[in-house]
This record gives C-alpha cells, sequence and structure tokens, in this order.
C-alpha cells in the first residue's frame, strides 16, 4: 500500500510540473513598455493602427514573444511579434459573410447543429509576406455551448478543438 500512494505522489508532483513547463502564461504589459523594436515591427506592418493592447508570454529557451492588438480602420487584428521584431503571424476578425464558399460548406456539412458565432483569418509572415494558413471559426450550439474549429481555405478541417477533447478523453 505504502508503495502505491508513493507512485501516486510522484506522478502528481511529477505531472503538476511538467503541466507546468508546458503551459507558457500571457502576462499583459502596458503599451509604453513594450520593446522599441515590438511597436516599431507593427506600426511599420500597419502604420494608420492604434495600437490597443499587448501581452508578453516567454517560449522555449527564454524567448518572448509579445501579441499586440490593434484597431485599423474597422478591423481588429492581433499580430504576433517575436523579441527582435520579426512579426510572426496575424489575426485578423473577418465577418462570417467573408468566409470562402469551401469553408462555408464544410461548416454546414459537418456542423449543422453548430452556428457560427464569429471567425478570423489567420496568417503566418514569412519575409514579410503574408501566407493565409486558416479560418478559426467559433460555433455555438442551440444550448450556448461553444466550440473552436480550424478551417483551412480548400474547406480541409486543421483543428477541431472538440474531436481534440474526445480524442484525450478516450486515452
Amino acid at each position: 500500500m505504502r508503495f502505491i500512494m508513493t507512485c501516486v505522489a510522484v506522478g502528481v508532483i511529477a505531472g503538476g510540473s511538467l503541466a507546468r513547463v508546458g503551459v507558457a502564461e500571457e502576462k499583459p504589459v502596458s503599451l509604453d513598455k513594450l520593446p522599441e523594436v515590438v511597436s516599431a515591427a507593427v506600426k511599420k506592418m500597419f502604420p494608420q493602427a492604434k495600437l490597443v493592447k499587448a501581452t508578453s508570454e516567454e517560449e522555449e529557451e527564454d524567448e518572448r514573444e509579445y501579441e499586440v492588438t490593434l484597431i485599423d480602420g474597422d478591423k481588429t487584428i492581433d499580430v504576433t511579434v517575436d523579441e527582435e521584431g520579426e512579426v510572426e503571424s496575424l489575426e485578423m476578425a473577418i465577418p462570417l459573410d467573408a468566409l470562402p464558399k469551401k469553408v462555408t460548406k464544410t461548416l454546414r456539412k459537418r456542423y449543422a447543429d453548430w452556428k457560427p458565432a464569429s471567425a478570423e483569418a489567420i496568417y503566418e509572415i514569412e519575409d514579410g509576406e503574408r501566407e493565409l494558413e486558416y479560418y478559426e471559426i467559433l460555433l455555438q450550439s442551440t444550448d450556448s455551448k461553444q466550440r473552436e474549429v480550424k478551417i483551412q481555405p480548400n474547406g480541409k478541417i486543421a483543428h477541431d478543438e472538440h474531436e481534440h477533447d474526445e480524442a484525450d478523453d478516450e486515452d
């Protein structure tokens, strides 16, 4: 019995330590405390935009990433920038009626019982060029449950948060 309790205790301690290692915590950053290279990179890409808020997150090997939220015209955009000022990705809120037909077809076919609530276009930035990776769509059920899906422009599902959670439950 003592052996079993020891194994359980070690498992709980190790599991807690592993969980903390894999989770980076976002911390708010005052816009006036944002590193100059980060704000300069965002302003270069969106010169007319108004910076609204920022967070920082420590990644692996003590590297820091910043997410800057801005308003550009009527668009809300989240820009992810590394500590050296390199823009890594963009998340742009888009109207649901701006989703491509292949994406809306997938939504109707696979998620008929769910209603799209909001959508974002997710871009990866490579050498200053935007490449559309997928659309992130927040779905809502009739009983107010929410689910997030990521669908590529060709209509293929890149990730379904709910299906991933169910797979974890089966393990």
